[in-house]
């Protein structure tokens, strides 16, 4: 699966759907972390291991400390696979699992 920013939103709005027991048609781009869906610190990098692994991206040296909204989230993903396709090292840019 090729990923497009419109299919990394969903598979973000799955994963916090599932973490916070939310309908995903109630978490969009612009829903703030900490207000809206009841994240804290801890919330947010365990949204990233998550990403992480399903993206098969390394999100790790990113603290979290600037994510406040599901768009933030969002870019760092998609800069991410950014990063991976134009990686020549890489053999499966942007794949999904």
């Amino acid at each position: 699966m090729e990923w497009t920013e419109e299919s990394v939103f969903d598979e973000i709005r799955a994963v916090i759907s599932k973490h916070k027991i939310k309908d995903p048609n109630e978490i969009h781009r612009h829903s703030n972390l900490f207000e809206e869906l009841a994240f804290d610190s801890l919330d947010v990098l365990d949204l990233q291991a998550e990403l992480s692994e399903r993206f098969a991206l390394d999100l790790s040296d990113d603290d979290g400390s600037n994510k406040f909204t599901v768009q933030d989230i969002l870019n760092s993903v998609v800069a991410a696979l950014e990063r991976k396709q134009s990686n020549p090292d890489t053999s499966e840019a942007l794949a999904g699992a």
